[in-house]
């Protein structure tokens, strides 16, 4: 968990006790579930960048 404020040495007494969320900072973490399979021909496709097309016709700028 993180803290706010000074390090953990840092033991300064407030007038009031703080609550234990106002300690220390909020985290939020989410994702989705997914599913991995391997297929090496087609990662070799899109680590050539060959699912990429050409932005405005311009062959050096290449987009999915």
């Amino acid at each position: 968990m993180y803290r706010r404020g000074g390090s953990k040495t840092d033991h300064t007494k407030a007038t009031k006790e703080q609550s234990d969320s106002s300690k220390y900072a909020e985290l939020l973490v989410f994702g989705y579930a997914c599913k991995l399979f391997r297929d090496d021909e087609r990662a070799i496709y899109h680590d050539q960048g060959k699912h990429l097309i050409p932005w405005m016709g311009d062959k050096n700028i290449m987009i999915d």
